[in-house]
């Protein structure tokens, strides 16, 4: 009442912030109260009706506190997925049957694990010379190598086989471009 009289005289801007918390406390003090009176109305009850108001003790409380009930629910499981899946959170890529193991370290910049590579061509990628070619764009991370998606469709490129030309299709149309890398990469280019 304090912050409307304020408001009202002009000493204080109104904030909604402070509003939704003020209604959020009073509603939750509110609730709280008739709670607190349902447990009293069956505490103080006798005989035969004693189990109707045990029965509105629970549902009341309930009623009363389902959204913020279904809101604790709803986080409570998000946290518990999460936690669940996050070994294998942004690992979902699949080329032709085979797992390809994709990760995005920096959000729109995505890695491919260069074992997977090597297992999806039947062939092995020489390391230094890609390492030469690639500078920074080729990475060890946890005893792995990585390669970026601009640097391995660079690097499928160079191939001359009809199964790099998949991939490199694949990497292109399901790595790369749902990424953003291609369209910041395209205003840079604008910009020169």
């Amino acid at each position: 009442m304090r912050d409307v009289v304020a408001y009202l005289l002009g000493r204080r801007a109104f904030e909604e912030r402070h509003h939704r918390r003020y209604q959020f406390a009073a509603s939750l003090i509110l609730r709280l109260l008739a709670s607190a009176a349902a447990l009293a109305f069956v505490l103080a009850g006798q005989g035969e009706w004693r189990l109707i108001r045990a029965v509105l003790l629970g549902w009341v409380p309930a009623w009363l506190f389902t959204p913020e009930l279904m809101a604790l629910a709803h986080t409570l499981l998000a946290g518990i997925r999460q936690q669940a899946l996050a070994d294998v959170q942004g690992q979902h890529y699949v080329f032709r049957g085979k797992p390809m193991r994709v990760a995005e370290w920096v959000p729109g910049e995505r890695w491919i694990a260069v074992s997977d590579l090597e297992r999806v061509l039947d062939r092995p990628v020489r390391m230094g010379p890609l390492r030469q070619a690639h500078g920074e764009d080729c990475q060890e991370r946890g005893g792995r190598w990585w390669l970026s998606a601009p640097a391995c469709l660079d690097y499928l490129d160079g191939l001359q086989d009809a199964q790099a030309l998949k991939l490199r299709h694949w990497v292109h149309g399901t790595v790369w471009l749902p990424s953003g890398q291609a369209r910041r990469q395209g205003r840079e280019r604008w910009r020169r």
